[in-house]
């Protein structure tokens, strides 16, 4: 089991619009069939400590076969709209990847 994490900063006062956005786009992806694999999904927001602006979508994969099949339809045309949509809310530079890997 593994934790994708895709953390992102956003300006201030744009945090809802983007996490709305990043739901939205999970929740077509994992209509799609896409994220085969996945066990949970949520958004977590900064609220004590990190910043309100910081902002990740976080994935509980099987294995990371199943987050690189996930990520390779992230690509995909029919799914570009929400990338169109959250790039421009995104700080540049801010976005990246953390993956976890829970000890039992």
């Amino acid at each position: 089991m593994f934790i994708c994490q895709w953390h992102i900063e956003v300006p201030f006062g744009k945090q809802g619009e983007a996490t709305n956005i990043l739901k939205e786009w999970a929740s077509a992806m994992e209509g799609s069939g896409k994220f085969q694999g996945v066990r949970t999904h949520r958004v977590l927001v900064g609220h004590v400590g990190p910043s309100p602006s910081r902002v990740i979508a976080e994935w509980e994969f099987q294995s990371l076969s199943d987050w690189e099949r996930a990520i390779e339809a992230v690509g995909e045309e029919r799914f570009q709209e929400y990338s169109a949509r959250i790039a421009p809310l995104i700080v540049p530079g801010s976005q990246h990847w953390e993956i976890w890997r829970p000890v039992d």
